[in-house]
């Protein structure tokens, strides 16, 4: 199939103009999300991410079923996941240096420059195992042993909660809420290579 620009994927998506203008005060809303419920936009999504990884894989995307939206591998993935993957993210850079005023040492906040940054393909193959092992574990009903700072290089999952009582609801049970974080020592690296390349 060719992947034609011009088409209007609200056509193929049933609901999305019913009580359309009811929504949102009179502004408008749709029933359904294209990027959900278009089978016309989920075949363009397949087509455009299926490649070849870095690692000499054939990710070869396949129709999921439900809430699956794409599959490959045991894998899931949403409509939105590869757009965030290849997002370029703008990154300003600041730094503190310490200046004597009056006689007094005061810290001023510089900026540095600036880049875009995506995340590089080398890097998903380590992302993706403590993605896997997460999934894995909260499968499992495994919330006490997810991958810590010190056990990954460049990922790690960390408590992301306003205070011990902010907690989530799980199948019934209330878990800690947790995110997944990129170490701060990868960051780091990231930036000083980027900041590097601009000089």
């Amino acid at each position: 199939m060719g992947i034609n620009t011009s088409f209007d994927f609200t056509t193929d998506t049933e609901g999305f103009w019913d009580g359309f203008w009811e929504r949102k005060n009179g502004l408008g809303y749709c029933g359904n999300d294209p990027d959900s419920c278009s089978a016309r936009l989920r075949e363009y999504h397949r087509i455009l991410w299926s490649r070849e990884l870095p690692n000499g894989q054939v990710m070869d995307l396949k129709e999921g079923y439900g809430n699956d939206y794409l599959v490959w591998d045991g894998r899931r993935f949403a409509s939105d996941f590869f757009s965030q993957l290849d997002h370029k993210f703008f990154s300003p850079v600041f730094s503190f240096t310490t200046k004597g005023v009056n006689n007094q040492s005061r810290k001023d906040l510089v900026f540095k420059g600036a880049f875009f940054w995506t995340i590089p393909d080398e890097d998903f193959p380590a992302i993706g195992e403590v993605w896997e092992d997460t999934k894995s574990k909260v499968l499992n009903g495994d919330f006490d042993h997810f991958v810590k700072i010190s056990e990954h290089p460049i990922a790690h999952i960390r408590p992301h909660a306003r205070d011990s009582s902010d907690m989530a609801d799980y199948h019934g049970r209330k878990v800690k809420k947790v995110s997944f974080w990129l170490k701060d020592s990868h960051i780091q690296g990231m930036i000083e290579n980027n900041m590097r390349s601009r000089i």
